[in-house]
């Protein structure tokens, strides 16, 4: 007691031995408890940093041996690695074109979730103060870009696989806003804790950065990871963003162009914090309520000016990178297009239009739909075997920019994306939901044109579209890369979204054989009360979307922007018992 020093009152009883400083670690050790061999521990990490890593750069590129250094580093982060490395366990790019290579589970995939449950538990629930470390962070980012499937799911289905009966229901995946948010949320905190936010930039603010450290680049690396999370959430869920990334835009391209930087993740990602810089200032001054209203159509015009202007300085500063037409951060580019001007367009897409709309009304939302309809085209052709110069010129106005031809699913894009983060496939499922509910509600034809409702469209006879349209073909593409994605795991978060994109792919496309990639009646899961008519099909795809988890844009699904949730998908079918989408 002589020798104590006066602090905060739970740091000063800590001193006095009356709270615990540190945790248990030893329980948290898949090797110790015998759930993975060194040699399988070894695997997962090559198998993390060859595949996955460029989708979520938040790690220093390291050595397999560097990465078993973690196991007593830092327990949790050395557990996360291992657990999403064992989610792909028969890994390799196919060099052919044929199907997707389909990956097996660890055969101690279930133990390691559990595991991982436990540790993501202490660090949420019973940390302490020597868990608030660059490390930890680094492990609640990286659980909430790959979270593990729910454990009953999971244990349903590895108990399936080894009795060699079908799975009926693929394992869920505990991605949805409120889970990312609580664990981004507590990943800021830690952040916010260390002083990240200023330390992190602190040393690229020095015009002589020649002594710049590995740990200045690592702590900037994490808060870029941080503040593009952040900003994703928002234009995913309509939650608002938390972070400022004012300061680290500002030293962005002194970090990219350090000795040190790690290419082309660094660069790649610094190009990334530029555009959430863009949105943010898009947003500052505006009041957000929990729905996250759109941003007013002066300010959308701005933005899209300036996302432009970013393009072509980008494109130009990483035309070396490869697979640069359907990798960050162009696919980040489109998503941010499609999400902030799709967001505007909740009239034009209201499933009850005013019976007689004067056309001059719709002009100001002309340029955001046609921006939308462009990007989302462009997210699904990125996937295809479309040359990249289709991609970078096309113009959903223009027919002319499309290519002829099927879209063909590229094997090796869709085998090397299976890799991504889980919200990946939030933006592909929402680019076809997107341009179905376009066609369905008369704001464009077959090809995209639009044709804001110069007939209003039956709602009891939806089209059925032309194979050559460029609609049907797009759309088929997305059918066919989700039906692949669901081949390459049990397990892969594609299978939550399969089913919406099927049905919505079964407004505008005939039924046809399955085995062909089309589609058949067994895509038409979660429809059952719509099979006698395309009103139930509409219906059904509004349910799907209301149970997969996410906070998908009510604006688009019957509501004004301006109040929460949406009363109906359907006219004159109300959504019972809270099936709406709420926002």
């Amino acid at each position: 007691m002589s020798t104590i020093q006066l602090g905060a009152p739970i740091a000063t009883l800590r001193s006095l031995g009356a709270l615990p400083a540190n945790g248990s670690e030893s329980m948290l050790d898949p090797i110790a408890q015998s759930v993975l061999s060194v040699s399988d521990a070894q695997r997962a990490i090559k198998i993390f940093f060859d595949h996955c890593h460029s989708f979520g750069p938040v790690l220093d590129k390291v050595s397999v041996n560097d990465g078993m250094r973690l196991r007593h580093q830092n327990p949790p982060l050395f557990l996360t690695i291992c657990t999403i490395g064992a989610r792909y366990w028969n890994s390799g790019i196919s060099n052919d074109q044929g199907p997707l290579r389909e990956r097996g589970l660890h055969p101690s995939f279930l133990e390691l979730t559990t595991l991982l449950d436990i540790t993501i538990s202490q660090l949420i629930l019973r940390p302490t103060p020597s868990d608030v470390t660059l490390d930890s962070i680094r492990a609640l980012l990286l659980y909430a870009q790959w979270m593990p499937p729910s454990r009953e799911h999971l244990f349903r289905a590895t108990k399936r696989s080894s009795e060699g009966t079908e799975n009926q229901r693929a394992p869920r995946s505990r991605y949805n806003d409120i889970s990312a948010w609580a664990v981004l949320g507590l990943a800021q905190r830690y952040a916010l804790f260390l002083g990240l936010d200023r330390l992190s930039v602190l040393p690229f603010q020095d015009p002589n950065t020649e002594s710049i450290t590995p740990t200045d680049m690592a702590r900037l690396r994490i808060w870029h990871n941080l503040i593009t999370c952040d900003c994703n959430l928002m234009l995913t869920s309509g939650l608002p963003a938390s972070l400022d990334p004012s300061s680290a835009v500002r030293v962005g391209r002194t970090f990219s162009e350090q000795q040190l930087a790690q290419l082309p993740e660094d660069k790649r990602v610094t190009a990334l914090v530029e555009l959430v810089g863009i949105t943010h200032r898009a947003m500052m001054g505006r009041e957000w309520d929990l729905g996250g209203r759109p941003l007013d159509l002066v300010s959308l015009k701005k933005i899209n000016v300036e996302f432009d202007d970013w393009h072509n300085i980008w494109v130009h500063r990483l035309k070396d990178t490869p697979h640069q037409h359907n990798a960050l951060p162009f696919t980040s580019v489109r998503w941010y297009r499609l999400s902030l001007n799709s967001a505007s367009l909740g009239p034009l897409l209201s499933p009850s239009p005013p019976p007689s709309p004067d056309p001059s009304t719709h002009s100001p939302f002309l340029q955001p739909l046609e921006i939308s309809l462009t990007a989302a085209s462009q997210i699904l052709l990125a996937l295809s075997h479309t040359t990249p110069a289709y991609i970078w010129s096309l113009a959903s106005q223009d027919v002319n920019t499309f290519p002829v031809g099927p879209f063909e699913m590229n094997v090796e894009a869709v085998e090397r994306l299976s890799y991504a983060v889980d919200y990946t496939w939030i933006s592909l499922a929402f680019s076809v939901v997107f341009l179905v509910l376009c066609r369905v509600r008369g704001v464009i034809n077959d090809d995209l044109s639009i044709t804001l409702a110069e007939s209003p469209i039956d709602k009891l006879a939806y089209p059925i579209v032309h194979p050559s349209s460029i609609l049907y073909r797009l759309v088929h593409l997305a059918h066919q890369i989700f039906l692949g994605l669901c081949q390459t795991s049990p397990i892969h978060p594609a299978h939550d979204y399969e089913p919406i994109v099927s049905n919505a792919a079964a407004l505008v496309i005939p039924p046809l054989d399955p085995q062909q990639g089309a589609l058949g009646e067994g895509t038409l899961a979660g429809m059952e009360d719509g099979q006698g008519g395309d009103q139930g099909n509409l219906q059904g795809l509004f349910d799907l979307l209301s149970s997969s988890g996410m906070d998908w844009p009510g604006y688009l699904f019957g509501g004004d922007g301006g109040e929460q949730g949406w009363s109906g998908g359907v006219d004159g079918v109300d959504n019972e018992g809270g099936n709406g989408v709420w926002t």
